[in-house]
């Protein structure tokens, strides 16, 4: 087995993996709006805002040579060969278009919390239709777990995510009208409603 110097190591991790996608193997990136997905690992996307590669399904960033060995089966020495030998550029930035350009940092936006209605009647009614029981859900109301609020004109539910030390860190937004797009599961409902009230 060839030796690889830490610097041929570096070099290769180094390697922007959309240039390398883009040139390498055409035909497994589908562009959605500013990112990329991949075709044959759907999970795994390229965001453009951080310029990074996430894949969701592992919940981790990967680099190239992790593309090459994880998906398509390269050794580690073979995968950084095949970097260091590819002549792909270095880790750049790219526009939704794939041309490269020089982005400033992204400046984080401090997190808020959609605008919450007075009355949650659409949302109380969806969950109940649900099978949640209907002390959950007051229970949920009265914690700030979960309101009703406006998306586009629709009413939707809020579930706000918050950390240890009760602070919010995230919202999922679901929508309520018509016809649901994917199941709210009752037991992670339930689950994360009793873990709450200990």
């Amino acid at each position: 087995m060839p030796k690889l110097s830490q610097e041929q190591i570096d070099q290769a991790r180094e390697v922007d993996l959309l240039a390398y996608l883009l040139s390498n193997e055409s035909g497994v990136l589908k562009q959605e709006g500013a990112n990329y997905r991949h075709n044959e690992h759907d999970s795994l996307v390229y965001v453009a805002s951080k310029n990074y590669w996430y894949w969701n399904s592992r919940g981790r960033k990967i680099n190239a040579v992790d593309y090459l060995m994880e998906i398509r089966g390269y050794s580690f020495v073979d995968a950084v060969e095949r970097l260091i030998g590819s002549g792909t550029p270095v880790v750049s930035h790219y526009t939704a278009s794939g041309s490269r350009e020089q982005r400033k940092p992204v400046e984080k936006k401090p997190f808020r919390l959609p605008r919450g209605k007075r009355c949650a009647t659409f949302a109380v009614s969806y969950l109940q239709r649900r099978g949640i029981h209907s002390d959950i859900i007051r229970r949920c109301m009265q914690l700030g777990l979960f309101y009703e609020s406006r998306y586009n004109n629709e009413a939707v539910c809020v579930f706000v995510g918050r950390d240890d030390t009760g602070t919010d860190r995230f919202a999922c937004v679901r929508g309520i009208a018509g016809i649901p797009h994917g199941v709210l599961r009752k037991a992670v409902f339930y689950r994360h409603c009793l873990q709450i009230s200990y």
